[in-house]
């Protein structure tokens, strides 16, 4: 989905979330950083038909405790409703609206101190080790956006956005297929396998020449796997430290809104 950024047709992320719930296979949990732990966003995942999982910011998180009811150590349940900010920003929401909501506050793998909602009643490890599985979807952007270099976009409409970001998913698709059919030869996970290892190989190994035949590219697809296998990721079962984010780099300015340039 896409929306103007700035403007007076701007719209927000939340807003343009919605528009994706519909798509969304049924039944979903959706795992969301605090950006979406909002009203107007759970509500609607859950009059969607799903469940969500969202981090909160600290003072919402406080809130949202002050009105609700301590079930055991660390979690508390309660109906959230939405302020009369919400109604004054959201008109559409219904008279009625609320969502049965759980609040856990944990210790996460990082040693930061999380505060998450959830629609699920689950015990709190099993809230943690759900929650963890963000930075896999973390991981998965990261390689559409650096790897493959989506990062910024250069069309001008909405529909050359919308084609390079199609021609990144089917680059995207082609390196995961890769990247599985390889992981069920070598019979390890797909995911011990480098990503940008596997772009590699398949730019220059496999996309290199289209003037193969059925046989020779048949070929080819078996010497790529095999090139693809000497591509794993060092196992560190003894690994003592959590991971770090690596320093983001920047390599041109901040945008500036039309209303701020002078």
């Amino acid at each position: 989905e896409t929306g103007a950024m700035y403007g007076e047709d701007a719209e927000s992320e939340i807003v343009v979330a919605r528009r994706l719930l519909a798509r969304i296979p049924a039944n979903s949990l959706l795992l969301a950083d605090r950006n979406f732990g909002v009203f107007n966003f759970v509500y609607y995942a859950v009059q969607a038909g799903h469940d969500t999982m969202t981090r909160l910011k600290q003072d919402r998180f406080e809130a949202l405790r002050r009105q609700a009811k301590a079930v055991r150590s660390g979690v508390w349940q309660l109906v959230w409703k939405p302020t009369l900010a919400n109604r004054r920003r959201n008109p559409e929401l219904p008279e009625e609206a609320e969502v049965a909501m759980y609040l856990h506050e944990f210790v996460g793998y990082s040693g930061q101190t999380l505060w998450v909602a959830t629609t699920l009643d689950l015990p709190t490890d099993r809230v943690a080790a759900c929650y963890a599985r963000r930075a896999e979807i973390e991981t998965d952007i990261r390689q559409w956006k650096k790897t493959l270099e989506s990062e910024a976009l250069r069309g001008q409409s909405p529909e050359m956005i919308l084609k390079e970001v199609a021609i990144t998913a089917i680059a995207y698709n082609l390196v995961t297929q890769i990247r599985y059919l390889a992981s069920v030869r070598g019979r390890i996970p797909a995911k011990r396998i480098s990503f940008t290892g596997v772009w590699a190989v398949v730019i220059h190994l496999l996309l290199n020449r289209d003037d193969r035949t059925a046989e020779d590219w048949e070929k080819q697809l078996d010497f790529v796997l095999a090139k693809v296998l000497q591509r794993k990721l060092p196992n560190r079962p003894s690994r003592s430290f959590p991971r770090t984010a690596y320093a983001k780099s920047r390599t041109y300015p901040n945008k500036i809104p039309p209303s701020e340039k002078k």
